[in-house]
């Protein structure tokens, strides 16, 4: 006596009618998915990409991205169509009653469940089985069977239904609808143009935003700390690359001058270029010997002007004065304060390694523009300087010294890179500043300078008699005293002579020998 099973009762039978079902006429093909699949990844991906290769490190990769998949989110959620299934007329619906799903499902379960199930280890091999899994006959992969849904294909009649109840519900007319949709694909893409090319202030802003949504993020979490810190300013100087409206040489003519006795030309690497600098010895030197960079005024070197280190020399000094890129004949473009920055930095590494140095005993001082570099100097962590000075500077708009500055003042960073004031917080040594009391007050620049660091900073501020030019005399006279005090102080506590205790005492032995 045979039994009949019941077609319900028997998996294997039920399995195998499921799979005989017919499919829904307008389930979306495979290829169709696969194609609108590969056009959200490849939108997310190259807003990533270009928030990668922008000069403007700041620019979080990670807000590009959320910002990228919230837009993605939220047309799901509304249309059950992301850009990439608008494109092709894909739509995701509720598998029973192929109307949209909502954001819970379409969203949640359908999309982040999935994702963030791909980023766990040893999990992430269902990623591969949910693509595998469109293979089958249903044309369901596992987020659809999760969800409840199906991804059916609309005819142009239905888009276009779809896309006027859209408009009913969310917008005032079709004209704003159109608007949206173009926006929605426009504004990724014009991301991706201006990221990836750097567009003059668009990189800046986005990461200015970003600055300010790190410390609203911060504040009240931890003590308050300054707006700009060490790994702020260089980590964020390393990674950019100035962007120069005017290339050429220096804006001040220069000449081929003599050199008088006790000085020599030399050539110093900065940046795979060779650039010129000038060497002044003392009348009598003893090896090794203190050392005084001198970075120049103005936007050429004169070789008088290393008679303002005359104190510095008759103190046994070694003056070492560079040159920078773009001028007195070197290669290069002149850019104000930021790749003449890295040749100073380069001239100090330099000087450091020569047989005369005393690699402990290497000091900065800088007139005018110069000024500007030496205080530059001051924000980056490392290297052999005890310690520097400047005279006349502290500029507040660094464009300003020149008719037509090389960079867009407009483009936030290009500024704010160029100066020290505003990252006083990012100061990795002690400086002294000198400004002549005829020509500026000093007032405001001591308050400024305490408005930002109300609790002291390595920035000293010192007034002495003159004017911008006048001034430098009695600036360096005060700075060599400022070294030999320090000195002492160094030299009390190791048993160790000064540098200038060291030359007196030998000037004084000389002076005493038949």
């Amino acid at each position: 006596m045979s039994h009949v099973v019941p077609m319900e009762s028997s998996p294997a039978l039920a399995a195998a009618a499921e799979s005989a079902a017919p499919l829904n006429a307008d389930t979306a093909s495979r290829p169709r998915r696969i194609v609108a699949f590969c056009f959200d990844r490849a939108l997310l991906f190259a807003v990533v990409s270009a928030s990668l290769l922008s000069s403007q490190r700041r620019v979080p990769v990670l807000l590009c991205t959320l910002c990228t998949l919230a837009l993605q989110a939220a047309l799901l959620g509304t249309t059950g169509q992301s850009l990439g299934k608008r494109l092709l007329r894909l739509q995701v619906v509720d598998a029973e009653t192929s109307v949209p799903a909502g954001v819970l499902r379409t969203v949640l379960v359908r999309g982040m469940l999935f994702l963030g199930l791909s980023l766990v280890p040893m999990v992430n091999l269902g990623a591969l089985c949910n693509a595998l899994s469109l293979f089958r006959r249903s044309r369901r992969c596992l987020h659809d069977e999760a969800a409840g849904t199906q991804v059916r294909q609309l005819s142009a009649e239905q888009q276009a239904q779809l896309d006027a109840q859209f408009t009913a519900r969310w917008l005032p007319g079709t004209s704003a609808f159109r608007a949206v949709w173009a926006a929605a694909y426009t504004l990724p893409v014009l991301a991706v143009a201006l990221l990836a090319f750097d567009v003059p202030g668009v990189s800046a802003r986005v990461a200015a935003g970003a600055a300010w949504i790190d410390a609203s993020l911060k504040d009240g979490v931890e003590e308050a700390t300054p707006a700009t810190s060490r790994t702020d300013y260089q980590a964020l100087r390393a990674g950019f690359r100035t962007q120069l409206t005017r290339q050429g040489p220096a804006p001040q003519s220069w000449s081929e001058e003599p050199l008088p006795e006790r000085v020599t030309q030399v050539l110093y690497p900065s940046q795979g270029l060779q650039l010129k600098g000038y060497v002044r010895e003392p009348e009598t030197r003893n090896d090794p010997a203190p050392v005084l960079v001198y970075l120049h005024g103005g936007f050429a070197l004169s070789v008088s002007d290393l008679d303002d280190c005359e104190a510095f020399s008759a103190a046994g000094f070694v003056v070492f004065a560079p040159t920078y890129r773009g001028e007195n004949g070197n290669p290069g473009n002149f850019e104000l304060f930021m790749g003449e920055v890295d040749d100073a930095r380069a001239a100090v590494e330099w000087v450091a390694q020569q047989p005369f140095t005393a690699p402990h005993r290497i000091y900065v001082f800088g007139h005018s523009a110069g000024a500007g570099v030496a205080e530059l100097l001051t924000l980056f962590s490392g290297g052999p300087i005890a310690l520097s000075g400047s005279s006349g500077g502290l500029y507040l708009a660094p464009e300003a010294l020149v008719d037509e500055p090389p960079f867009d003042p407009q483009r936030e960073h290009e500024k704010e890179l160029r100066k020290l004031l505003g990252n006083l917080a990012s100061m990795q040594r002690r400086h002294v500043a000198y400004l002549g009391t005829e020509e500026r007050e000093v007032a405001p620049y001591r308050a400024a300078i305490q408005a930002e660091l109300p609790h002291g900073a390595r920035l000293e501020l010192r007034a002495v008699p003159g004017d911008h030019f006048t001034s430098l005399g009695p600036a360096m006279i005060d700075f060599l005293g400022e070294i030999g005090e320090e000195s002492a102080e160094q030299a009390g506590s190791n048993g160790a002579p000064s540098p200038l205790q060291g030359s007196a005492d030998d000037s004084a032995q000389s002076s005493e020998d038949p």
